[in-house]
């Protein structure tokens, strides 16, 4: 592939090919320039026929932009492959001479053993086998190259003046599919079936092809072996220079390891830089980052939805805000400044059924039961919630369906449940919908006021408005719900859920496309790459935490990669449903609850993506200090932990039992949790307490504050802060790469001419005191020997 595959190999050819960079740079231009004529003559310039148009993302292209650009790509086929047969088969300039098999490496000038020189000359034009075509060929592929870049361009401009901006679209279109079409099918089919041809046919692989690396030029000859060069030995060094030059090799050698170590780990960050940019792209582009401002400025519409506290209020805040915001600039769609409203608007009531209710007192014939999920109303009603007559049921329906006054039948639901502070409901109700005419909508809500729709028997309220700003390109659902609460107090909750329905929109769109492409194919590396590891570490592979965060974020990848897939299948089928409705009512909180979930798992991986960048900087020694520290601790930790938790409950659980039922914060254990946790950093308040539970509060909070402020708090810092003083003082405690960082500011300051001292890594110094001992020892060892000897001879 790095010398067969024209695109690949410009940038990957064999070092040893005569088949240059240029000459395959230049071939890939022609071949552009012949996809580009090739294309151009199949386009007619008449408009007449009509085909079905697919879209992939921002790609637009029809089944004849397919075939032409297939057939175009193997009309260039053959022309293209001459052209590269030309340059491939060229020997190379016949300057240049190769040199015998059993030549030395070493050269000398012609002038001084011509004798040699030409004796080894014809021995190898004897031996060398001529194969291929002449050198003068390579000037015939540079004319092909040539009268097809530019005959192509000269046609290319005559067609183009007789198109229009669509056609010339279309072209374009052809030509890429073309190009992808020979870069990712042809080119690698050409190499493949070459491949095999060479290998069943030919059974050998010429080399002619390739130029040998020890060439010599026309004043160069090969200098022969000494025939004495076996006896010849270099003097002996004495034991000392011996161990010099062993320590200065050991010191050079790890000072190269280290210089190793540091290119792979800058070369990691590199990467891991890299995809994280593509997921940082990804995660800011898909969510709705501007949607504070659409969120705050939609929520601004509705100043006096918070004061509602009865149904009379209700009726009044219907007929003056909310028809005054849905029905703006003499009745236009205008929410706001820019938005604007997504078909009409839902007016829902979710009721409970009436029942018998016995008590240890009476019995009241007719009350209201609980309001569950599976128990609640779902009949159909005459006006005034009057039971609807057997003999003319079915008329009705059909008569309310016709004129659309459906607020007394049950409508059923096909969203999620609407999750209130005091109940959830399912997404069925009574229901009538706001269209485009104010005067419909308001003489409706007279109506209703009159017959009173709302009554005893209303659990909650629920308006559903659908909003889109084209400046942004952010969908909004406004979900306003009402909860009657026992003695008919009211909760209301507002909430506004911003999303981007659409990816693909004008130019960033393409670049979505791109990186998503390259998000997918690192996520197949980084998948590959853990599947070999956790294969060859098999249980091992889990020991490693980093092992385990890396695993997590490839689990989270795949989850993102689902949830965009079913986004976009969701958005394509509410788009075709809202178009199909024209103007009416449609529930976008799904999509709207999946782009949530979308954002919270791209969020989630951006948070552990962040955290892998630890692992790449352990090499500095404070940060390796600090994994030393957590990693010692482990133990000490998870038993702090576990008492954190039995007195964390043992607070949320009597807060609740002693302030829930006045104080907002308190209602649940899980909202007293939280209230707890605001509370360890300073936000304290008083205002919901009454005079009766003030001293209690008072006292409760002065025990939280010391049992888990000043005792625990300071515990945990204290476990911290003794293994910290331990992990530093020892010098091999943080281990690995702690040394690197400064081995990398060094080598920073000798580049940029700062530094001047010798960076060398560290050295182990008794290690090299008992060396330096033992052959010192040798060295005397040695010479007491010739002593003893001299000594003899006398």
């Amino acid at each position: 592939m790095s010398d067969g595959h024209l695109w690949f190999s410009v940038a990957s050819r064999p070092t040893r090919s005569h088949f240059t960079r240029v000459q395959r740079a230049s071939c890939c231009l022609s071949l552009v320039f012949l996809t580009m004529i090739t294309n151009a003559m199949f386009y007619r310039t008449d408009d007449s026929l009509r085909q079905q148009v697919y879209r992939l993302g921002p790609f637009v292209f029809t089944p004849s932009q397919l075939w032409i650009s297939a057939v175009s790509t193997l009309i260039v086929f053959p022309v293209n492959f001459v052209i590269v047969y030309v340059f491939t088969k060229s020997r190379p300039n016949p300057v240049k001479i190769k040199h015998p098999s059993t030549g030395s490496l070493y050269k000398i000038p012609s002038s001084a053993s011509k004798v040699h020189r030409d004796r080894i000359k014809r021995q190898h034009d004897k031996t060398r086998k001529q194969s291929g075509l002449p050198h003068w060929c390579v000037y015939i592929g540079w004319v092909l190259v040539f009268l097809s870049a530019t005959g192509s361009a000269f046609f290319v401009i005559l067609y183009s003046m007789e198109w229009g901006a669509e056609k010339s679209g279309e072209w374009l279109t052809s030509i890429l599919l073309s190009i992808f079409q020979s870069v990712l099918i042809v080119q690698p089919l050409k190499v493949l079936l070459l491949g095999l041809l060479i290998a069943f046919i030919f059974k050998k692989i010429g080399k002619a092809e390739m130029m040998d690396a020890d060439a010599l030029n026309g004043d160069e000859e090969f200098l022969p072996k000494p025939m004495d060069a076996e006896d010849v030995r270099p003097p002996a060094k004495p034991v000392s220079c011996r161990a010099s030059d062993d320590r200065q090799l050991a010191a050079a050698r790890a000072l190269r390891l280290k210089e190793a170590r540091m290119r792979t780990i800058l070369w990691d960050v590199f990467k891991h830089f890299l995809v994280v940019a593509v997921v940082f792209y990804l995660a800011f582009s898909s969510s709705a980052t501007v949607g504070h401002h659409m969120h705050k400025s939609l929520k601004q519409r509705f100043p006096t939805f918070k004061k509602i506290d009865s149904v009379d209020k209700l009726w009044s805040w219907s007929n003056t805000e909310l028809l005054g915001v849905l029905f703006t600039q003499n009745g236009s769609k205008l929410l706001d400044d820019q938005s604007y409203r997504v078909g009409a608007a839902a007016f829902k009531q979710f009721r409970s059924r009436p029942g018998d209710c016995t008590t240890n007192i009476t019995t009241f014939p007719r009350c209201k039961l609980d309001y569950t999920m599976a128990q609640h109303e779902e009949g159909d009603f005459a006006v005034g919630w009057r039971p609807l007559p057997e003999a003319d049921a079915n008329a009705t329906r059909c008569r309310r369906r016709c004129t659309n006054d459906t607020a007394w039948d049950f409508t059923e639901g096909k969203s999620l449940p609407y999750f209130g502070q005091v109940k959830t409901y399912v997404d069925g109700a009574y229901m009538f919908e706001i269209g485009n005419d104010p005067d419909p909508a308001a003489s409706v809500m007279e109506r209703l006021q009159k017959r009173e729709w709302l009554d005893g028997f209303t659990e909650a309220v629920v308006v559903e408005i659908n909003a889109y700003n084209a400046n942004a390109d952010l969908f909004a659902v406004i979900t306003l719900m009402v909860e009657f609460v026992a003695g008919r107090g009211t909760t209301p909750t507002r909430n506004i859920h911003i999303f981007k329905l659409s990816s693909y929109v004008g130019t960033s769109g393409q670049l979505m496309v791109g990186f998503q492409i390259t998000f997918v194919v690192l996520f197949v590396l980084s998948l590959f790459r853990e599947g070999k590891k956790m294969f060859h570490q098999r249980r091992t592979y889990f020991c490693q935490p980093w092992n385990c965060l890396e695993f997590l974020r490839l689990l989270i990848c795949v989850v993102a990669i689902v949830l965009f897939s079913v986004k976009e299948g969701l958005r394509s089928s509410y788009v075709s449903q809202l178009k199909a409705l024209e103007g009416g009512y449609l529930s976008f909180r799904i999509i709207a609850a999946f782009s949530d979930v979308f954002a919270s798992v791209l969020a989630i991986l951006v948070f552990v993506m962040t955290l892998q960048f630890l692992q790449l900087l352990s090499f500095n020694r404070a940060i390796g200090v600090l994994f030393h520290t957590l990693r010692k601790a482990t133990n000490k930790i998870a038993a702090f932990l576990s008492m954190l938790c039995v007195v964390f409950i043992a607070f949320s659980t009597s807060g609740g039992l002693l302030f829930g039922g006045e104080a907002d914060g308190y209602i649940n254990i899980l909202t007293s949790a939280r209230t707890l946790l605001v509370m360890m950093f300073g936000d304290t308040t008083f205002k919901d307490m009454s005079a009766d539970h003030l001293v209690i509060f008072r006292i409760y909070f002065l025990s939280f504050v010391i049992a888990v402020v000043m005792i625990l708090a300071n515990m945990f810092l204290g476990i911290l802060d003794e293994q910290f003083a331990t992990s530093k003082n020892n010098p091999n405690g943080p281990g690995g790469d702690s040394d690197m960082g400064e081995f990398m500011v060094d080598r920073v300051l000798q580049y940029f001419g700062i530094g001047t001292r010798s960076v060398r890594p560290r050295e182990n110094k008794e290690t090299y005191e008992e060396q330096d001992t033992a052959e010192h020892l040798q060295e005397l060892e040695g010479k007491l020997d010739l002593v003893l000897k001299k000594i003899n001879s006398l």
